[in-house]
C-alpha cells in the first residue's frame, strides 16, 4: 500500500514504475494508494492495467482496512507522518536511501518496521516482493527501543530545519 501526497518529494514516478515491475514479476500483485496530489495522473497507467486501486483520501479506518490487507506500505520518496501511522498499523514501511525524510522517519527501526531498498525500481520492487513473501506483513516489532516522545520530534525538527536552512 502507498499512502500521502502525491507529488514530487514522494517520488510518485518512483512508485508507478516499482509497481509496474512488481506485477510484471507477480500478476497478482496490487498496489493500494490512499492520496492526492500534483502527479495523481501518473497513476492512470497502473489503473488501467488493474495493478493500483486509488482513493483519494482514506480515514483511519479505511487506512486500517488497507494495511489489513497489505504487506507493506511503500514510501520511495520522503517519509514523514506515514511513519507514525505506520507504527500505529504495524505495517512495515520499504523506502530507498532517499535523503531528506522528515523527523517522524526516525520513529522507524531498520531492518523491523523500516526495510531501506534499492534505489532502482525494478531493484525495489524484486526486493519488496521478496520480503512480502517471507513473512507477514509486521516484521519484527520493535520491543526495546521507546517510541520517541516529545522532545525527540521536536529535536529531530530543528535539526531538518537547520539543514534545510543550511542548504539555502
Amino acid at each position: 500500500m502507498y499512502a500521502g501526497g502525491l507529488d514530487g518529494d514522494k517520488r510518485v514516478p518512483f512508485l508507478t514504475e516499482a509497481s509496474a515491475a512488481a506485477h510484471r514479476l507477480d500478476e497478482r500483485f496490487l498496489l493500494l494508494v490512499a492520496g492526492s496530489g500534483e502527479e495523481e495522473s501518473l497513476l492512470k497507467p497502473g489503473i488501467a492495467a488493474g495493478y493500483i486501486s486509488h482513493m483519494r483520501r482514506a480515514d483511519a479506518t479505511e487506512l486500517a482496512d488497507m494495511a489489513a490487507v497489505s504487506k507493506a506500505l511503500w514510501m520511495p520518496g520522503r517519509v514523514g507522518l506515514v511513519a507514525v501511522d505506520a507504527m500505529a498499523l504495524q505495517i512495515p514501511v520499504f523506502s530507498t536511501p532517499f535523503p531528506h525524510h522528515a523527523p517522524e522517519y526516525d520513529f522507524l527501526t531498520p531492518g523491523t518496521d523500516l526495510q531501506i531498498l534499492t534505489d532502482s525500481p525494478d531493484s525495489f520492487a524484486e526486493e519488496a516482493l521478496s520480503h512480502m513473501a517471507n513473512g507477514p506483513g509486521l516484521l519484527h516489532r520493535r520491543s526495546s527501543q521507546p517510541v520517541p516522545n516529545i522532545n525527540d520530534v521536536v529535536s529531530n525538527m530543528m535539526t531538518v530545519i537547520d539543514l534545510t536552512i543550511s542548504r539555502m
